[in-house]
């Protein structure tokens, strides 16, 4: 038989145990290679104890073919692959759980030996969101910290950004091959990624996301950073994952806070209270780091992975007026409560309708759901927006399905107080924008 190639052996068995398995540190340990299990007798195999005997039987069928395929195809796409026998893999992703076997590497690693930051958060930030992740970015990125992100649309793609426009470089952690076209919105960040950083992935270069694949993926985030920093975070946030495996590898947590109505801040505000460091200049974070107090129990974060998780799977849309251990209020959802007899009047149904309308959700992000009042219910017939005047799309390009207040939509025009207090009661007319809790806009 010719000889393959090292890493030949290291996909191979990579298919054999399946991404995300729990005793590859052990086997590493017990093996030495990949080569060496596949050379190895049926009586050391079975001796070890390791393998389960589906795995016994991958073992058994001795197939390189596929492997070699894979390995031909990285080789073709310029994908480097690294192993968890090789010397230059990740220390950090050595030590978590479940470590991956095999990375997949589009572009140059960069240097780890600084501070890493992990920086998460919703696909549907808004403005300041984007603003914070891209501030953080870029001023971290400057003071050679290292950002580590998903690659997803919001808060990921604005802390990439961030760091590339800085000219530093930064690590994409993909759910899928790094060949896959999904999501297509990032693909032009990951190609600007590959030329000053690094795409990583722990699956071959052609597979496809599955529903297991992200949230998988999130314990390398974790894995490879020294803290994870979430910006914003809806109910059931996907970043709320990444917390969680922070919280199991015992990196430190911090989040940025934000206002109680708005509904991206739910988790931020959620992980503050049960102890993660609050985070509002990035500042903050260069002096974390430079007092070496390093891991989450240096900081007397005592929540583990079980805590957050259980937050995240929280049910908004039941009533929860207190959860113990975190100490956040939530608002009351009832799907079956009926309106007081008090409330005959027509418009004031209307209204209790609405305010007690189940949440719904996209994409793992929950969207905000505007809280109308008597005054704002009546429904106007909405236009185009190709209508619009050009202050009235200005004023409307700062408005998003997350509330914002007058304050911050002035800032960002940079319009006196009354012209988008006018324009605002227009695009209300208009049937574009509605008033939601707190005196804030958001969009129909």
């Amino acid at each position: 038989m010719v000889m393959a190639e090292q890493h030949v052996y290291d996909i191979w068995l990579q298919s054999v145990l399946s991404v995300k398995c729990p005793q590859v540190t052990e086997i590493a340990a017990y093996f030495g290679s990949a080569q060496h299990i596949y050379e190895a007798d049926e009586m050391e195999l079975k001796i070890c104890g390791l393998f389960s005997r589906t795995e016994f039987r991958r073992i058994a069928l001795r197939d390189l073919k596929p492997a070699e395929s894979i390995y031909q195809r990285c080789l073709e796409c310029g994908i480097d692959v690294l192993s968890f026998f090789d010397s230059a893999y990740p220390e950090s992703l050595r030590n978590i759980p479940s470590p991956p076997l095999v990375l997949y590497i589009k572009g140059k690693m960069p240097d780890l030996d600084r501070m890493k930051l992990a920086m998460v958060g919703t696909r549907t930030p808004s403005l300041l969101g984007k603003q914070i992740a891209y501030e953080f970015g870029f001023q971290l990125t400057r003071n050679e910290a290292l950002i580590i992100s998903g690659g997803a649309e919001g808060i990921d793609t604005e802390s990439h950004r961030g760091a590339l426009l800085a000219g530093g470089s930064t690590i994409c952690v993909l759910g899928c091959g790094i060949n896959s076209p999904f999501p297509k919105a990032g693909q032009r960040l990951r190609q600007e990624v590959t030329k000053r950083g690094a795409l990583i992935s722990e699956y071959p270069p052609d597979a496809g996301a599955t529903n297991y694949s992200y949230p998988d993926r999130n314990r390398l985030i974790s894995g490879l950073s020294d803290a994870v920093m979430v910006v914003e975070a809806g109910p059931k946030s996907g970043s709320l994952i990444t917390a969680s495996y922070a919280a199991l590898h015992r990196r430190p947590l911090f989040a940025v806070p934000g206002n109680i109505d708005n509904r991206n801040s739910f988790g931020t505000n959620g992980l503050i209270a049960m102890g993660a460091g609050l985070v509002y200049r990035y500042e903050m974070l260069l002096d974390w780091y430079n007092t070496n107090k390093r891991t989450a129990d240096d900081l007397g974060q005592t929540f583990t992975y079980d805590i957050v998780n259980n937050f995240r799977a929280i049910d908004f849309t039941s009533p929860m007026p207190y959860v113990h251990g975190i100490g956040m209020l939530y608002p009351l959802q009832n799907k079956t409560a009926k309106p007081s007899k008090r409330q005959s009047d027509e418009t004031d149904k209307k209204v209790t309708a609405q305010a007690k309308a189940p949440l719904t959700e996209a994409d793992g992000e929950s969207k905000e759901i505007g809280v109308h009042t008597a005054e704002n219910v009546t429904d106007h017939k909405k236009i185009s927006t190709e209508q619009l005047t050009e202050t009235m799309k200005t004023v409307y390009d700062t408005i998003s399905e997350t509330p914002i207040s007058v304050s911050e939509i002035i800032t960002l025009v940079r319009m006196n107080a009354s012209e988008v207090m006018s324009t605002l009661t227009e695009l209300e007319l208009s049937g574009l924008i509605s008033l939601s809790s707190f005196g804030r806009y958001i969009r129909k």
